[in-house]
């Protein structure tokens, strides 16, 4: 991928080069640029239009009662807590327990072994923040050790196609607030609001589109969730296709597990998958 890139880079140099010894040799007078000619310079273009949207912190798009908790639980931990922004959720009695309880403990017992708990999980999904800049993709949220520079190759429609390293990404942009991002898998990211979450996912209003998340296969997904894989991230595949449903979603569900399945099973993904697992069944959610 590199070598074509480099022969491409090389052939639009020597197509400059010729343009400049061509325009030197000739006797003919320059012309003055055309007003359609300064239009084309002067406008937007497609790439750049999507570049800036593309800029920010996006997370993975959860169902909507796990994006409730992480929001419940930043807020609740925040200094002072978020109240305000609490109740712009409209939130259900047993949430607001849950969040009185937090600020409680977070006030009364601040080293309690319940509350590092939390602070660790939250911290697990910060980790799977990706953080993009103008020029630059970071897996692994604010705090993370690598930064890939990119360039964009491709814009196409709502489609932008970035080269990071050794990878060609594809980006879909969904709506304002989602994208997904295709490479060697496909992931649904919501742009994510520091110190809350996106107020979208909290209403559960999932993204046209969000069947990009569904697997290209029918059936893959059950057979790549046979009991035989039996580590971390395929349990939790499966306690996800189990939890509690709320109207709406079943795609965003389907789509996460099917995801999650497709990971490569690195020491740190497993990590992040026996932690969320752990959440999960001491909430209750899955067996």
């Amino acid at each position: 991928m590199r070598s074509l890139l480099l022969v491409v880079g090389v052939a639009c140099v020597a197509a400059v080069v010729g343009c400049g010894s061509a325009a030197s040799s000739s006797s003919a007078p320059a012309q003055a640029p055309t007003a359609a000619s300064t239009a084309d310079r002067t406008s937007p273009q497609p790439s750049e239009a999507l570049h800036e949207r593309l800029v920010g912190r996006w997370g993975p798009t959860l169902p909507r009662a796990q994006a409730r908790s992480v929001a419940l639980t930043r807020w609740a931990l925040a200094t002072p807590p978020d109240e305000p922004q609490f109740e712009k959720m409209s939130p259900t009695q047993d949430e607001r327990t849950t969040f009185r309880s937090l600020i409680r403990l977070q006030a009364t017992e601040p080293d309690s072994p319940l509350l590092e708990t939390v602070r660790k999980k939250l911290a697990d999904y910060d980790a799977m923040l990706v953080v993009i800049t103008p020029d630059e993709i970071a897996f692994g949220g604010d705090g993370a050790d690598r930064h890939e520079p990119y360039r964009i190759v491709d814009a196409r429609g709502d489609t932008l196609t970035i080269q990071a390293g050794s990878d060609r990404i594809e980006v879909r942009f969904l709506d304002t607030d989602h994208i997904s991002m295709r490479s060697d898998q496909t992931l649904l990211l919501t742009r994510d609001v520091p110190g809350g979450y996106n107020a979208k996912d909290l209403r559960g209003e999932l993204p046209t589109g969000v069947d990009a998340l569904q697997p290209e296969q029918p059936g893959a997904a059950s057979s790549a969730s046979s009991p035989a894989s039996g580590d971390a991230c395929s349990e939790y595949a499966d306690c996800i296709d189990k939890m509690p449903q709320l109207p709406g979603d079943q795609p965003a569900m389907l789509g996460s597990s099917s995801a999650i399945r497709t990971w490569e099973r690195t020491p740190e993904r497993l990590r992040l998958c026996a932690s969320a697992l752990e959440l999960a069944r001491s909430a209750g959610l899955c067996p």
